[in-house]
């Protein structure tokens, strides 16, 4: 379920500007381009992190970088079971290092080639969506601060709330839509929709004001790819391949799905690795492509990086070299190819959104972030199950990297090979309360204890700071909302007796606070701050991303606790009531010992209660029966009536014999003796609705584990197939049985029916029915399927 998370009328591709303006983006890429104006300009920008330094960065020394990397990467491979890997490292315009490392293909051995192994780079594609929209800033067709309906003219976005979405909204992740699942990965080429159509159509709820949050969006990555194509007037790929990878020679890069035929790369095969063994997976195709579908070499990414640690063009006279020490070929021209101006890679880089400004944010489409005391720009990308990928750009040090690998554990590899990186060749930087122009920090509140920092007292606030809260970036509206909730990362908050703020990621973390709101880990590398929201604290934030307190009822510890309740209540009515049922049926129905059970009235009549209660308390039922002036109705209704005599001569025979005669439609015993063994009787009927009702609600969970763990692990949510629609009749089924069985629960406490111990039971399956229909309501799974 986790793996198969996917995201979600039909438009037309409509409009286009002027002619000319497409035209001179087309057919002149390299053409000299201009900063945009202050007047468009993100308005969102804030002061930069405070707990980076700002100082002149040492200058790298990376000699012996690429025995460093060759080896560094072999280990990694090997320990993380990853097949294969591509490095690039830039630095100075030059391209100091391109790396294959393991196979490409592991069934036929090809090794990876940095130049000619082509990786599905994932998320990595949206820097390059963030680049195409600041040229049309550049250029002046997009204002960053504008309604984007003004120019986005394929897609219909809705009034939710009264400020408009923005293209720096989409840019930052800050327009408000929820994550969706529909509309993301699919498997067949020929299921992939146009890009229009997917967006109208499988559109996410709007569920905040814009620029409030930043939640990852991969929508908002694609919608904005949709903007860069509405304006263009051509179709994003096109736009990007003519006006980005043409101008910085990216031959071998492109978001066509599948690559197209004469691809100038071999495009490595998928992997997930688990317990040190490693399988191919089937690639995965996904419908929003600007939001992670392009495919690269990281010769070509590293031409990227050049582009945007260069002031947005390659060439000059620069031309790089292959990392071996020899030149990198070239077509004998060093003409300057450009696709930014400097100031626009500037804004690019310059931030744009904050949750707090002691915390990092993001810049035009980069994420802030922070190593050894300097500032980073960076963007990571996975595609479920195998390829994953991670670009960074460190402007301080004219450096950038990039890291592409095959595997899904490739991250883990990833994430050890740049804090190795970072370590070898840029050394700590010192950063004192205060340095980078932060708020100098209170001296009362901070003891120095050498490297750690020590509280003088609780936080203020400390009581309401506390709670759980959990990542923003969940489907609120749609059948991923438990998918996506259990992805989502939660974080358990707490203040200690010693004063310090503890935080629980699933490891214990210490915090000093700082000022009101923000707090110091102890050992100073990281900053966190809280937001105040709805009359309270709302937000914790932790650089970019933002987490939402939970309350008690939306927590998942009370979902869990609720659904294992239910669960049990539910299974002990199915449990219970069959064996009884057997029981009474087969075993409790043999007379005893030299009694003839065809002549035994009260045996018979305890038979008969028997099967009219089922179940039901049997003490009860027998004094009713005691109760009942002279009618006992055999099990089913099937046809057994028997008559028991009252004064004698009104109920004799015709020669005036008293006694028992059975009635003028009396059925033959042995039929009355089947059929009661298999026929439920009616008032039997609250157990088969309530039993029928649980096994919809059963059969709905369990339909849904094995469509996706085994039959769609990757697309089940992304484009539910048609019988997971079929399936989704179940839960509708179990609600409506669950509706009548507390309708007769009602009848037989008002009508004094079944024993008490009966009634008790059977309200508490009802109950649970109740209960388990509404976590099924609750995340969305009880809804009208189709």
């Amino acid at each position: 379920m986790l793996a198969g998370s996917a995201l979600l009328g039909t438009t037309a591709l409509a409009g286009r500007l002027p002619r000319e303006a497409a035209a001179t983006a087309a057919e002149s890429p390299n053409a000299e381009r201009t900063a945009p104006g202050p007047e468009s300009q993100g308005a969102t920008e804030t002061p930069p992190a405070s707990r980076i330094a700002r100082q002149p960065p040492q200058d790298l020394d990376l000699e012996g970088l690429e025995s460093f990397v060759d080896e560094r990467m072999d280990d990694l491979l090997e320990t993380h079971d990853v097949v294969g890997a591509s490095v690039a490292v830039v630095h100075d315009g030059t391209v100091e290092h391109l790396g294959g490392y393991g196979e490409a293909d592991a069934e036929d051995g090809t090794p990876v080639d940095p130049e000619e192994t082509g990786f599905r780079i994932a998320s990595v594609s949206k820097p390059i969506v963030w680049t195409a929209l600041m040229q049309l800033i550049e250029d002046g067709e997009i204002d960053p601060d504008e309604d984007i309906r003004s120019s986005l003219e394929s897609v219909s976005i809705p009034e939710t709330y009264d400020e408009p979405i923005t293209a720096a909204h989409l840019a930052t992740h800050t327009a408000g839509f929820e994550e969706r699942a529909r509309g993301t990965w699919v498997v067949d080429p020929d299921d992939v929709r146009p890009l229009p159509d997917v967006l109208a159509k499988e559109q996410p709820a709007r569920v905040r004001p814009p620029g409030e949050v930043a939640s990852y969006s991969n929508y908002g990555t694609s919608l904005a790819g949709q903007l860069v194509a509405d304006v263009a007037g051509t179709s994003f790929a096109e736009y990007a391949e003519a006006n980005v990878f043409d101008p910085l020679e990216m031959t071998s890069t492109t978001f066509d799905q599948p690559v197209p035929e004469g691809f100038d790369a071999t495009v490595a095969t998928g992997y997930t690795a688990f317990a040190g063994t490693t399988q191919s997976v089937p690639d995965l195709l996904l419908e929003i492509s600007p939001a992670g579908a392009a495919t690269s070499t990281a010769a070509d990414m590293a031409q990227f990086l050049r582009a945007h640690l260069e002031g947005g063009a390659i060439g000059g006279g620069n031309t790089g070299d292959t990392g071996n020490g020899a030149p990198e070929e070239s077509d004998g021209s060093d003409a300057e190819r450009r696709i930014l101006a400097p100031e626009s890679v500037d804004a690019m880089h310059e931030r744009w959104f904050s949750h707090h400004e002691a915390v990092d944010g993001v810049g035009f489409g980069l994420i802030e972030g922070e190593r050894n005391g300097v500032r980073t720009l960076e963007h990571d990308g996975a595609i479920p199950g195998s390829f994953t990928s991670f670009l960074v750009v460190v402007p301080a040090y004219d450096l950038g990297l990039f890291v592409a690998t095959n595997t899904n554990t490739g991250a883990l590899a990833t994430g050890d090979f740049l804090d190795s990186f970072f370590e070898e060749y840029a050394s700590t930087t010192e950063v004192e309360p205060g340095d980078g122009g932060e708020p100098e920090a209170d001296e009362g509140a901070l003891e120095g204890n050498g490297d750690t920092l020590e509280p003088d007292g609780s936080p203020e606030r400390a009581a309401k700071l506390e709670g759980t809260y959990r990542a923003v970036r969940v489907a609120e509206t749609s059948h991923a909302r438990l998918s996506t909730t259990i992805q989502a990362e939660s974080v358990d908050v707490s203040v200690d007796e010693d004063g310090y703020l503890v935080t629980d990621f699933g490891g214990s973390d210490r915090w000093v606070e700082r000022e009101p709101l923000v707090f110091e880990a102890v050992d100073g590398v990281d900053t966190l701050a809280f937001r105040e929201g709805n009359g309270g604290i709302r937000y914790l934030c932790l650089g970019f991303h933002a987490f939402e307190r939970v309350s008690r009822l939306d927590s998942l510890v009370t979902h869990g606790g609720l659904a294992a309740v239910t669960t049990l209540g539910m299974l002990s009515g199915v449990a219970a009531w069959p064996l009884s049922w057997a029981k009474r049926r087969f075993v409790d129905r043999e007379s005893p010992a030299g009694v003839d059970e065809s002549t035994d009235e009260r045996g018979h009549e305890r038979e008969t209660r028997g099967a009219v209660d089922d179940d039901f308390d049997s003490s009860d039922g027998a004094q009713a029966a005691e109760a009942t002036s002279g009618v006992s109705v055999a099990a089913g209704g099937s046809g057994g009536d028997l008559v028991e005599g009252g004064d004698g001569g009104d109920n004799s025979d015709e020669n005036g014999d008293g006694g028992d005669v059975p009635a003028d439609n009396a059925t033959d015993e042995s039929t009355v003796d089947w059929r009661s063994r298999v026929t439920p009787s009616p008032e039997a009927r609250p157990r088969w609705i309530a039993g029928g009702a649980i096994a919809c609600l059963f059969g709905f969970v369990f339909g849904v584990v094995v469509l996706a763990f085994f039959v769609y692990p990757y697309t089940l949510f992304s484009r539910p197939p048609l019988v997971y629609e079929l399936l989704s009749v179940l839960p509708i089924l179990g609600a409506a049985g669950t509706v009548v069985a507390a309708g007769y629960a009602v009848l037989a406490w008002r009508e004094g029916d079944w024993g008490d111990l009966s009634r008790i039971h059977y309200a508490v399956v009802v109950a649970s029915m109740a209960g388990f229909c509404w976590l099924l309501w609750y995340w969305n799974f009880l809804r009208i399927p189709f």
